[in-house]
């Protein structure tokens, strides 16, 4: 237990210290586009080809590092997940027995019922709650199912983020400093997206 303790210290640390490189490279191409942005505006100037590369080359640079330590935080992730199972290895035999769930039924359906909703197995979970007479409020029905459109635009062609924003704002208050972390964490994304696009511009706003 306590090396599952350190290495979730590590595992903080990491992602500390992977965040503030990518914010460091993120202010980095930023300058550089405004400088780029400067030397395009300022009346009577002739463009400073230079300072285009030079942005270029550093929104290049900021990609393939926040790439890179997204690649790096993941692997280190995955690794403390296994680290867990293999920790809290999980004795079932007790749920062979006829009598594990005695006088359980409802919160076991209600599990079950949880399960198909986070799957998003909609349907799936409405025939099972008529099937096992429980109440399946609808409202969080429809939580989960906005959450798997939002997710199938992220996935979809173009990644639109757009949904996912709109999502993390208005649930703001009730997720306290989460909310805000999420919420700036896809401003960061959409901001790449838009670089990698090349509209400077919208980059900027």
């Amino acid at each position: 237990m306590d090396s599952l303790i350190r290495d979730c210290d590590k595992l903080a640390k990491h992602q500390l210290s992977s965040t503030q490189k990518s914010l460091n490279s993120i202010d980095l191409a930023l300058q550089a586009l405004q400088t780029a942005k400067q030397s395009i505006q300022t009346p009577g100037t002739v463009v400073n080809s230079e300072s285009l590369v030079k942005a270029k080359s550093q929104i290049d640079k900021t990609q393939a590092l926040v790439s890179d330590q997204l690649r790096e935080l993941y692997m280190n992730v995955s690794k403390y997940g296994k680290h867990v199972e293999k920790t809290f290895k999980l004795d079932l035999s007790v749920v062979s027995t006829s009598r594990a769930f005695e006088d359980k039924r409802s919160e076991l359906g209600q599990a079950v019922l949880q399960h198909f909703l986070r799957e998003g197995d909609f349907e799936l979970a409405r025939g099972f709650a008529e099937e096992a007479q429980l109440e399946v409020g609808e409202e969080a029905v429809e939580g989960f199912e906005e959450m798997y459109g939002i997710l199938k635009e992220i996935r979809g062609e173009g990644h639109v983020l757009e949904g996912a924003v709109r999502w993390a704002v208005q649930r703001r208050t009730e997720m306290e400093g989460l909310g805000l972390a999420l919420e700036f964490a896809l401003h960061r994304l959409r901001f790449l997206q838009l670089v990698e696009l090349g509209d400077a511009e919208a980059a900027l706003r």
